[in-house]
C-alpha cells in the first residue's frame, strides 16, 4: 500500500495489544487474538501481558 502511494502510514496498535508477534503472524497469514478492550489501559496487572505468542 505504501509503494502503491495508497498510504502514507500504517499503524497496528491495538492488533499488537492481543498479538505480540503481529508481524511474524501477519507474513505467516495467521489468525489473530482479539484483545479485551478492558484491559487495554485499565491499570492492573490483567492485559497487555496476558496474551501469549500464536502457536498453530
Amino acid at each position: 500500500m505504501l509503494n502503491d502511494g495508497l498510504a502514507d502510514m500504517i499503524g497496528f496498535g491495538r492488533p499488537f495489544a492481543g498479538n505480540p508477534d503481529l508481524p511474524n503472524q501477519i507474513k505467516h497469514n495467521d489468525p489473530l487474538a482479539v484483545q479485551d478492550p478492558d484491559t487495554l489501559l485499565g491499570g492492573a496487572e490483567k492485559g497487555l501481558t496476558n496474551y501469549p505468542l500464536y502457536t498453530p
